[in-house]
């Protein structure tokens, strides 16, 4: 198989993909067109916004992929590009994909809350604490590891400096443009056009900070980006970001087509790598691009409190998490091209974010641009996926802490006192826990959470007495199927490789995950044995039987 068959091929299976599941997954959850959303119903000008679904598209795709899909992807190749390919486009039809929207529609239909606080109003009150905590820490490991990427990135690419820190002015400009009625298409391109202005800028200009003032400027824009109207900052720049990240996705795809330089990597490497077995190390692996639990928090987050009708809710969190693995798909080939396995070990494994900058920029070369500009795009690229996750976790997180304060506490009361909370708690974690650690953390607590959103849909369809048909057998029965006993073996396997380590914080971690695990299935199976009871004791007792023998 050469580049461009790679990459026809994976664009031709997302777009069936996206045209044939449409229909059954909105039978599925019951779309609504004329019901009221906790957007329009609640609208408090900060977090619940009626948002256009085209901005919204853009935040929800660029908040759940960030630069997890680009890291994903590339740390995936060690087992070769055939079986990271296979598993990202079965995963995000089968299971990645119907999460995100089976997330974002629960939350909906439920006034806009978080998973965990449904599954305590609709499982159980203990389980839905400690998916509540579990989404909080997810919040965390995935803030924290963010910065310090972000970090890295910025100071071994210091071209990069300018454009990324003008890019938040101008998606303020560009949100309070929005909020004044300008029209939509002509305030992108005059924003994008002054983006591209501000890229060659800093190609020329570097920006040179040391590795801690740059850790403590993305410490405080976090905690202004999580606080500030959604429609200020964060839906507007996710919205930027996407034009950046298509259109830089765009030139590197076409470079590969046009000039279908041959793959370096091999298809298959073994079951066997430094990461693991194949199963079930790859789906904690390629989580982003794949199939992602932790988007459960996003999905039932700032997207959910922003959706104006239920009917573009397929569009937004189908369509935005097939984006992140259009994103992941194109990322791998880039440094399939760059880079042969034994260069792919020593570099890209190593250091996925300056790979893919690297790469990136070998792609823009190719159509003849500049190497600096190329790289400076690049890394601009790189880093405004960055940005987003930063701002979308990060404010998620805050709604879940929020969601699990006592009533009358500050936190709940004042939304820069939860802020500056949950940024502490970001910075001690960011300081004392390494970024493998991190990484590893967030791509077990990926999988393990993918059971949250199927756990609820079960319950749902239980207790409405609705028969399991074709549609919910292949999307909710067989997802769990799947996804249960990979995350128990994943946790597992990685538990052991922390006790081996004596990485006992990693490893805690990992104890907690396997606790909620089980406390979801106990208390699954509970509520349903206890709905089953409810209906045999509400119906009469001579009526109980339709015949006799």
């Amino acid at each position: 198989m050469g580049i461009l068959t790679y990459l026809l091929g994976s664009w031709v299976a997302l777009g069936i993909g996206h045209k044939t599941i449409k229909k059954p997954l909105e039978e599925l959850v019951e779309v609504n067109e004329d019901a009221i959303t906790p957007a329009r119903q609640k609208n408090d000008g900060r977090d619940f916004t009626p948002t256009n679904k085209y901005v919204l598209f853009g935040h929800h795709w660029m908040s759940v992929a960030g630069t997890t899909a680009i890291v994903a992807s590339i740390i995936g190749l060690i087992w070769g590009w055939l079986p990271s390919l296979v598993w990202m486009l079965v995963g995000v039809h089968l299971i990645g994909a119907t999460n995100d929207y089976f997330s974002l529609m629960l939350s909906v239909k439920n006034e806009g809350k978080s998973l965990g606080q449904i599954a305590k109003e609709n499982i159980n009150k203990n389980t839905g604490k400690l998916l509540s905590i579990l989404y909080f820490v997810a919040s965390i490991l995935v803030t924290a590891m963010f910065i310090v990427v972000m970090t890295g990135t910025l100071v071994d690419v210091p071209e990069a400096g300018v454009p990324v820190l003008s890019l938040i002015p101008i998606s303020m400009l560009f949100g309070i443009c929005l909020k004044k009625g300008y029209p939509l298409l002509i305030t992108t391109l005059a924003c994008v056009v002054v983006i591209l202005g501000v890229c060659g800028i800093g190609a020329n200009f570097p920006l040179v900070f040391s590795y801690n003032t740059w850790l403590i400027i993305f410490v405080i824009y976090t905690l202004f980006a999580m606080t500030l109207p959604v429609w200020l900052l964060l839906a507007p720049r996710d919205y930027l970001n996407t034009t950046l990240v298509i259109g830089g996705m765009i030139l590197a795809a076409v470079s590969l087509l046009i000039v279908r330089p041959p793959i370096l990597m091999p298809a298959f490497v073994g079951f066997n790598t430094v990461r693991g077995p194949l199963w079930p190390m790859i789906m904690a692996t390629i989580t982003c691009g794949a199939a992602s639990g932790v988007h459960g928090l996003i999905s039932s987050g700032t997207t959910s409190k922003q959706l104006s009708n239920e009917k573009d809710g397929y569009f937004v969190a189908f369509g935005g998490m097939q984006g992140e693995t259009l994103m992941a798909g194109i990322s791998a080939a880039m440094i399939m091209v760059l880079f042969t396995y034994d260069q792919f070990l020593e570099r890209a494994y190593v250091n996925a974010g300056a790979a893919f900058s690297a790469a990136m920029g070998n792609c823009l070369t190719m159509l003849g641009i500049n190497p600096v500009w190329a790289t400076t795009i690049g890394a601009l690229t790189f880093s405004a996926l960055l940005l987003t996750t930063l701002d979308s976790w990060a404010r998620a997180g805050r709604y879940v802490m929020e969601e699990m304060a006592p009533d009358r506490s500050r936190i709940k009361k004042n939304v820069w006192a939860s802020s500056a909370l949950y940024m502490v708690i970001v910075v001690v974690v960011m300081l004392t826990v390494p970024y493998m650690d991190l990484w590893s953390g967030i791509a077990i607590g990926s999988l393990t959470l993918l059971l949250v959103p199927l756990a609820l849909m079960l319950i749902k369809r239980y207790k409405e007495n609705k028969v399991f048909d074709f549609k919910f057998v292949i999307f909710v029965l067989l997802p769990i199927c799947i996804v249960y006993p990979s995350a128990v073996a994943a946790v597992l396997y990685q538990m052991v490789g922390f006790l081996n380590s004596r990485n006992w914080v990693s490893l805690a971690m990992l104890i907690f995950m396997i606790c909620t695990i089980g406390f979801l299935t106990v208390y699954t199976v509970h509520k349903m044995m206890a709905i089953k009871r409810e209906r045999r004791e509400a119906i009469p007792e001579g009526s109980r039987y339709s015949g006799s023998c």
